[in-house]
């Protein structure tokens, strides 16, 4: 009965496509985050456990339909699917909050590594704060801080002139390690970068000191501490790799990062 049932208004649809079917499925306000998250049980993020072709209409899905996109019938497990997977809009208080954190996140990142080119010190929070709010400075909720955290710095230049905090290393991995260099932007600026004909990558990167610990710890599941990180000053001319691990050299040197990188971080502090 779609007048005692649940309204497509006053609830979040959920949409998949496979292959040439739509699918959308009608989740509570909020809930699609608060589910994927760990936050809230299948049973309570639901409205109905029933798959529509429009959810606007209550179109319901055939039973062939459902087997033949996701391997069963059951409109439970189908619900699931599509909520773990399926795209959303987000609640205007949604947007707020995701909004909010991201200000968040941009306020901590210049605070924690950035520092004044006039007093040399980290700016304080409402420094940062009173500077975005005076420049209009529009912060992006879906995107990266750190792939706009320097137009940010940019922007707000004539009220607070920042300068990144950071100091200059060499970076050397294996190809082979795909996520390395998208786990080191998260860290770090990578200033330069070149691959040999073996496959092997050389960067020189931009490390703040609030995230060398955290860059280090988490290089270490995908390359399991092989690779090699020097200070700038300290960088020699990369040699012809020899018989060790991934061509760094020795395995007894290199192998799990130690050595050279355990003396780095103490060069660093």
């Amino acid at each position: 009965n779609k007048g005692n049932g649940p309204s497509s208004s006053g609830s979040q649809i959920v949409s998949l496509k496979v292959g040439k079917k739509h699918f959308e499925i009608l989740a509570k306000k909020g809930a699609v985050a608060a589910y994927r998250e760990g936050k809230m049980d299948l049973e309570d993020a639901l409205e109905i456990d029933e798959v529509f072709y429009d959810a606007h209409k209550f179109t319901k899905c055939s039973s062939s339909d459902l087997t033949a996109a996701f391997g069963t019938s059951d409109q439970l497990d189908c619900c699931e699917k599509i909520l773990k997977k399926g795209t959303f809009s987000l609640s205007q208080a949604e947007k707020k909050e995701k909004l909010n954190a991201q200000t968040d996140a941009v306020i901590s990142e210049l605070v924690r590594n950035y520092k004044s080119i006039v007093t040399h010190r980290s700016p304080s929070r409402d420094q940062v704060q009173d500077a975005i709010k005076t420049s209009r400075v529009k912060i992006e909720a879906e995107k990266p801080v750190h792939l706009q955290v320097d137009d940010i710095v940019d922007k707000i230049s004539n009220t607070l002139k920042l300068t990144r905090h950071e100091t200059d290393y060499t970076m050397r991995w294996d190809g082979k390690y795909g996520s390395v260099l998208s786990i080191i932007k998260r860290h770090a600026k990578v200033k330069g970068i070149s691959k040999s004909a073996d496959n092997i990558f050389t960067a020189d990167v931009g490390i703040p000191p609030s995230e060398y610990d955290a860059l280090i710890k988490e290089l270490k599941k995908p390359t399991n501490g092989d690779y090699e990180i020097e200070l700038i000053e300290q960088a020699q001319p990369m040699e012809k790799p020899g018989p060790g691990l991934s061509g760094f050299g020795p395995s007894t040197e290199k192998k799990k990062g130690k050595g050279k990188k355990k003396e780095t971080k103490a060069a660093a502090k």
